[in-house]
C-alpha cells in the first residue's frame, strides 16, 4: 500500500507524533511519502525524512492522510483533484468533523485500512465557473461557496438565480452555498440545518440578512446556482472553501454539481451520528455536574 502524507499547519509540539506515525508507517512494511511543505518543517526541525518527497501527488498513491484540522482535508482536495484517492483526516487540529482520528489513535487506525475494517464516503463538491474570472486548476469546494462585501462595513445585495429562474435578492452580508458536508461549517453559524453527508443538496444561506423573512434554502444539487452581487463598493470577495477571489459587480459566477466527488475514509469505529454527539456535544446534559453522555 502507498501512503501520502499531506500537512500544511503542524505545531512543533506535534512534530514528534508525526514522526511516530511515519515510523509505524514504515514499520509495516508500507511504502510511504511526504509532501514537500511537511517535509521542509520535519527537516527545519532536527528531524530526518527517508523517504520520497512530492509537491504534486503521485498517481499510483493508495490513500491519502491528511495531518490538521478540517481545513486541511479542504486543502487535500486541491491536491486530490479528480483522481479519486481516499483521504484518512488525522486531527491534529482542534474541532475535526472531518479529520475524526487522533494522532495519538493513527496506528490503530492504519490496522484497521490494512485490515479492510473501514468505509469510503463519497462527499459531494461545488464546481465554480465564470466567464471573466480564472479561478485556478481546480475551482471545485469541498464545504461552501461565499460571496461576500470585501469590507463588511456596508450591506451586499446577492442576486441568486436557480436554474435560470430568478429566486431573490439577498440584503445581506454575504450569501454562502454549500454541500453538505459544508454544514457543519460556515453555514451552520448562520443557522443552517445540519445535512446527512449522503444527501443530494445545496444549502443556500445568506449571511446576517436586512429582510429577516429570508430564511436559508434547500435545493437539489443537480441544480444551476448563478450569483451576481451589488452594492456600493466596486470589490467584492469570493471564497472557494479556504480560497478568496476578488471580483466585481459585472461577475456573473455560476454553481454547479462537480463531476468528481471527495471520498473520505472512515474506520470502523467511526460514523456520522457519533461525530455529532462528540463534537458538538448531543446528548450531554448541561445541568449535571458529570455531564452525562447519551447514547
Amino acid at each position: 500500500m502507498r501512503i501520502a502524507l499531506f500537512s500544511k499547519h503542524i505545531s512543533e509540539s506535534r512534530a514528534a507524533g508525526v514522526l511516530q506515525l511515519m515510523h509505524d508507517l514504515n514499520s509495516r512494511g508500507l511504502s510511504l511519502r511526504v509532501h514537500s511543505v511537511l517535509a521542509d518543517f520535519l527537516t527545519a526541525h532536527g528531524y530526518v525524512i527517508n523517504c520520497d518527497v512530492f509537491t504534486e501527488l503521485p498517481a499510483d498513491t493508495d490513500f491519502l492522510f491528511s495531518l490538521g484540522g478540517d481545513g486541511t482535508i479542504l486543502e487535500s482536495a486541491q491536491l486530490i483533484r479528480d483522481s479519486g484517492v481516499p483521504v484518512l483526516g488525522i486531527n491534529v487540529g482542534r474541532l475535526g468533523f472531518l479529520s475524526t482520528v487522533n494522532l495519538d489513535n493513527a496506528a490503530a487506525a492504519v490496522d484497521a485500512l490494512l485490515s479492510n475494517r473501514f468505509r469510503l464516503e463519497e462527499r459531494m463538491m461545488i464546481a465554480v465557473r465564470s466567464a471573466n474570472i480564472d479561478f485556478g486548476p481546480y475551482p471545485v469546494a469541498l464545504n461552501e461557496v461565499s460571496l461576500l462585501n470585501s469590507r463588511r462595513n456596508s450591506l451586499i445585495a446577492v442576486h441568486a438565480y436557480v436554474n435560470g429562474n430568478f429566486l431573490a435578492s439577498y440584503w445581506a452580508d454575504g450569501l454562502i452555498v454549500s454541500t453538505p458536508t459544508g454544514s457543519t461549517a460556515y453555514s451552520l453559524s448562520c443557522g443552517d440545518p445540519i445535512v446527512m453527508p449522503g444527501s443530494s443538496s445545496f444549502l443556500l444561506t445568506p449571511i446576517a440578512p436586512h429582510n429577516l423573512n429570508v430564511r436559508p434554502f434547500v435545493i437539489p444539487s443537480d441544480s444551476v446556482v448563478k450569483l451576481r452581487p451589488e452594492g456600493r463598493d466596486d470589490e467584492y470577495l469570493l471564497t472557494i472553501d479556504s480560497r478568496s477571489f476578488t471580483i466585481d459587480s459585472d461577475t456573473e459566477v455560476e454553481l454547479a454539481l462537480a463531476p468528481a466527488r471527495f471520498r473520505l475514509a472512515w474506520v470502523e469505529d467511526d460514523e456520522f451520528f457519533k461525530t455529532l454527539r462528540n463534537k458538538l456535544g448531543w446528548g450531554v446534559d448541561v445541568r449535571s455536574k458529570k455531564k452525562k453522555k447519551l447514547g
